[in-house]
């Protein structure tokens, strides 16, 4: 099983590491752009400077460039020079680094550049619409970049007080007689070198490469630090559960201030705990209660055997003999049966063969089957149900619940008193309501009442009843898909209600 921090770790650094490629990336997109958009600026504006150094007069087209005040354009004679010369806008100036060819549109050359030598620059004269720029290998073995830029010589009038011919070293084309002067253009091509260029862009990726190792380190170590402090209270909570046994199932996990996504799952935790607790004190008390009530009638047994040895041939004794140990038995197969009937509702081993059955009839055969016990303690009882309510479920089951509930308020009735049974009708449910006057009993006995040979007192009333009664009709009620549910109201009126299926 992997590790979820490794995981989150895992996710965490390689979603940082995604997007700090795309923003590395996106970003040398974006600055290459910039500064070869920087460059074409400037290798333009050189190219307008030689423009602005070319004009026309009458029919002699004139480029008066300098190379002595460009040495840039200048052939390099291989003397070393003191520094490097940059122009101020970060071109290399050096003798020989810069390249200018003027062609006619035909693609004849007009005039280029002492630098270039017997070479000449590529000119596209196809594309002559706009400024065109490209990458090219230059006459030195360089990688440089080039404008093609076409335009019309400018006229170029002189004065009144200059009127000496342009000389022939100005001079770079005479065109003919009949040349449509307005029509006419030529094209320039200056190219530069982009070692510069490329050295600046590779250091910037160089940069933004160990800028990114560095960044991606930096989050990693945050990340893992991160990570390993929000899972320390989940570690705790492990610890503090490890220790946790049925020894010490009384022990609680928390830790100081939890996150708020620990707060749910230490409550749940906690009241697990509580709820496994609560389970293995009933199992033990159930367990407890199971041995008390089996070591009683075996103890009467016992007892009775010896009685009979003493006295074999005495027949009243005899009688009196078989007569304890029936009633032992009886009381042995009650027990037997409960905890049976238990474990079948349980096990979903019980069957159900459901038929139509009369509630009141019901009611009326199992408080018959409690007359003498109601005479003793002079209770009466009221059925307020309607002769013809009737439901379909299973027989046998029902008339152990209701025989368990009208036992219970026969048991725990206050002498003299009344027990009501009465149906009630719900827009959601129906519902039948057994009642009695009790003493002794406080709300805080109800959590108590389904519990397993649970009795408020013990070791008083009849020994008969072991505690099993409601513990029983709830198990079955849920085989038949009731609720049983009970109430204290008024501080002293004990309430049994079950809620029908439907």
């Amino acid at each position: 099983m992997k590790s979820i921090r490794r995981q989150l770790t895992v996710r965490v650094l390689t979603g940082t590491f995604l997007l700090l490629v795309i923003a590395s990336a996106f970003f040398c997109v974006i600055m290459r752009a910039q500064v070869v958009r920087e460059f074409d600026r400037v290798l333009k504006a050189r190219a307008r400077s030689l423009i602005a150094l070319t004009s026309r007069e009458q029919n002699l087209i004139e480029i008066d460039i300098d190379e002595d005040a460009m040495p840039a354009y200048a052939a390099d004679d291989g003397a070393e020079e003191d520094g490097e010369p940059e122009d101020e806008r970060g071109f290399d100036d050096r003798k020989g680094s810069g390249f200018y060819t003027v062609f006619r549109t035909d693609g004849t050359v007009v005039k280029k550049s002492s630098s270039l030598g017997a070479a000449a620059l590529p000119c596209d004269a196809v594309r002559v619409q706009a400024p065109l720029f490209r990458n090219i290998k230059l006459p030195d073995g360089e990688k440089g970049r080039l404008v093609q830029i076409v335009f019309t010589p400018p006229v170029d009038e002189p004065d009144d007080e200059e009127k000496d011919p342009a000389s022939d070293e100005d001079v770079a084309l005479v065109l003919p007689e009949g040349t449509d002067f307005e029509a006419f253009r030529l094209i320039l091509v200056v190219a530069g070198s982009r070692e510069r260029l490329d050295a600046l862009l590779q250091l910037t990726y160089i940069t933004l490469f160990v800028l990114t190792a560095l960044l991606l380190a930096g989050i990693g170590m945050v990340v893992f630090g991160a990570v390993k402090q929000g899972f320390r209270p989940i570690d705790e909570l492990n610890a503090q559960i490890e220790c946790i046994g049925p020894d010490r199932l009384e022990a609680r996990i928390g830790t100081d201030a939890p996150p708020t996504e620990l707060v749910a799952i230490q409550s749940a935790i906690n009241h697990l705990l509580e709820r496994v607790q609560n389970g293995l004190l009933r199992e033990r008390r159930f367990s407890n209660n199971v041995a008390h009530e089996l070591r009683t009638p075996v103890a009467e047994l016992r007892t009775a055997c010896e009685v009979g040895e003493r006295w074999p041939d005495d027949p009243a004794q005899t009688r009196r003999f078989f007569g304890d140990i029936k009633e032992i038995a009886l009381h042995m197969e009650h027990i037997a049966s409960s905890l049976l009937t238990l474990a079948r509702c349980e096990n979903g081993t019980a069957t159900v063969d459901p038929v139509t059955v009369g509630i009141a009839d019901m009611m009326e055969a199992c408080f018959r089957r409690n007359q003498a016990a109601m005479a003793a303690k002079k209770l009466t009882c009221e059925i307020a149900v309607d002769p013809e309510q009737r439901m379909t479920t299973d027989k046998d089951h029902f008339r152990m619940i209701i025989q368990n509930l009208v036992d219970n308020a026969v048991t725990y009735s206050a002498v003299g008193t009344t027990i009501t049974g009465r149906v009630v009708k719900t827009p959601g449910a129906t519902e039948i309501l057994i009642e009695n006057q009790v003493k002794d009993i406080s709300p805080a006995d109800m959590q108590h009442m389904f519990e397993r040979f649970w009795q408020k007192n013990p070791y008083e009333g009849d020994s008969g009843h072991l505690g099993l009664g409601l513990s029983i009709a709830k198990a079955i009620a849920e085989v038949l898909g009731m609720d049983i549910r009970v109430g204290l109201k008024d501080g002293s009126t004990f309430e049994a209600c079950i809620t029908l299926p439907g």
